[in-house]
């Protein structure tokens, strides 16, 4: 523009370019206004030999300021190295029902699929796509194994499976072996969870690189039993480059799933501490499962802020 004392502005010219463009040619030429923005004044100049000249734009000076973590693009952090750790947890309580029984959630024959399965083949479809080595620690909990009750226990003696196959093989060999118990508890898989999200925190810290970033899954039909704790535990963990997604299975009351998932009202832990951040996304499966764009939107919708 060519700025006028009487306010009455005239555009010179315009441009397009690109920060690579400019990094090579520091004249940018402009083009001439439209003839709806111009006006009779004509900026346009003759060199010495009588030559027509457009005026342009000398960069004389470019400097280029990467944006601060803080503002870097979910993108940005996966192209800068960034690496994203698959956590999954499945719940074997008693509130799903007897996995013979055909209204269990847990119940599959050769011809069907338990809701379990489906949902861990949707999910898993989408969030696995994320994960850097395609290997995911998979925890079973409230399941009876042996003589006990196990509210956090590994699927496998290896931990980690391959693949969202691994998941699915690892989830119906566990059906075979266990039987399902409770009460539903949280605290203890969020614990393991967090324990590894330490691990990954204090490492960035001593190298000074990106940190390793969870997202753990919970799949579970609903109702806790240890809300406070597990309130805690999520108010603990929003410090730490984690971030829980808990999918709702069958239509039981996910009340509580909503309270954690705090997009209304923060938690706060029993000695009144204020979580740092949202870490906690619930999806209720039956209301998403039919519309595959539907459930990786929902499944991802807060991800990308809770990671940078």
């Amino acid at each position: 523009w060519s700025f006028r004392r009487s306010g009455s502005h005239v555009l010179v010219g315009q441009a397009e370019t690109t920060l690579e463009n400019l990094q090579a040619k520091p004249l940018l030429p402009l083009t001439s206004p439209t003839p709806a923005s111009s006006t009779t004044t004509n900026h346009s100049k003759h060199n010495q030999q009588g030559q027509h000249q457009h005026p342009a734009i000398q960069i004389d000076t470019l400097t280029v300021e990467p944006k601060p973590p803080s503002e870097q693009t979910f993108f940005q952090y996966l192209q800068d190295g960034g690496q994203i750790s698959l956590n999954v947890n499945i719940d074997f309580t008693s509130s799903n029902g007897e996995q013979w029984k055909r209204n269990s959630l847990h119940y599959g024959d050769s011809q069907h699929l338990s809701a379990y399965q489906v949902a861990i083949r949707a999910v898993g479809d989408i969030l696995s796509y994320y994960d850097s080595d395609q290997r995911y620690p998979v925890y079973g909990f409230g399941a009876m194994i042996g003589d006990r009750v196990s509210h956090c226990f590994p699927l496998v003696p290896e931990v980690e499976v391959e693949g969202v196959d691994g998941i699915c093989q690892a989830y119906r060999d566990t059906l075979s072996r266990i039987r399902l118990s409770g009460p539903t508890l949280f605290s203890h898989i969020l614990g393991e969870a967090i324990k590894a999200a330490t691990v990954a925190h204090h490492q960035a810290l001593a190298t000074g690189r990106l940190e390793n970033y969870t997202i753990m899954l919970i799949l579970t039909d609903g109702v806790i039993s240890d809300t406070q704790d597990t309130i805690n535990q999520i108010v603990h963990a929003s410090s730490l480059p984690l971030s829980i997604v808990i999918v709702g299975i069958g239509n039981a009351d996910f009340t509580t799933m909503n309270v954690l998932d705090a997009d209304e009202t923060p938690l706060i832990d029993s000695h009144g501490k204020k979580m740092e951040r949202d870490i906690v996304q619930f999806v209720p499966f039956n209301e998403v499962s039919n519309n595959p764009d539907k459930l990786s939107k929902e499944l991802l919708a807060e991800i990308p802020d809770q990671l940078v």
